[in-house]
């Protein structure tokens, strides 16, 4: 008798263990947050000034625009696109609008997807989603040749040059000679105090270049 109850003790603490175990394994691996699909955002858009908390996975199953993640909250979501064999042959665009986007993108340059960044957006996308960015128009802001530094004191002289073509693949302008597009209404705004010193702006000279 007390043999039997020594080995219904041992078999109900071995159970516990095991049980115990079971739930251990169990909370260190918790399930894979599933991707939210794009088409589902109003009008397919991901605002990060309506939704400041976006989803950990976003599916690229239309065009897509993300706007409104600088980098005081950058995106952190990692994206797809909803092309591989047996599921669509249709080709997408995602625009990213004023994003600094810090997450992951699975990319297959054969897709031949597109991504757009635009005012100041930028990624810290993999290599493979490199030829897939659509260059895009900016201002190009250079030093003076050869000056690195400004003494207190002493007028210190840089240029914008606007609109100039460049590429997000490889960082750098690969058109300096204008814009194809009609520009209106130019309005070119540059915050000193994103410096970090005091500066005092002096004037400037605007003039067509070429």
């Amino acid at each position: 008798m007390a043999h039997d109850e020594f080995n219904e003790r041992a078999a109900f603490r071995t159970s516990l263990w095991l049980l115990v175990v079971v739930l251990l394994v169990f909370i260190a691996n918790p399930a894979q947050a599933q991707a939210v699909d794009c088409s589902s955002f109003p009008n397919a858009t991901l605002d990060g000034f309506v939704t400041p908390v976006p989803p950990a996975n976003i599916n690229i199953d239309t065009n897509c625009t993300v706007r409104n993640f600088p980098a005081g909250n950058p995106l952190t979501t990692n994206f797809s696109f909803f092309t591989q064999p047996g599921q669509t042959n249709e080709r997408w665009l995602i625009i990213f609008d004023n994003v600094v986007h810090t997450g992951q993108m699975s990319c297959n340059s054969v897709l031949e997807h597109k991504i757009w960044f635009t005012n100041g957006s930028s990624s810290t996308i993999q290599e493979s989603c490199q030829n897939l960015l659509i260059p895009v128009e900016k201002i190009d802001k250079q030093n003076p040749p050869g000056q690195t530094t400004a003494a207190i004191g002493v007028p210190f002289t840089y240029s914008l040059t606007s609109p100039v073509l460049f590429d997000p693949a490889t960082t750098t302008v690969i058109n300096t000679q204008g814009s194809v597009n009609d520009l209106h209404g130019i309005t070119i705004w540059d915050d000193l105090n994103a410096t970090g010193v005091d500066l005092t702006f002096l004037g400037y000279t605007a003039y067509w270049k070429g």
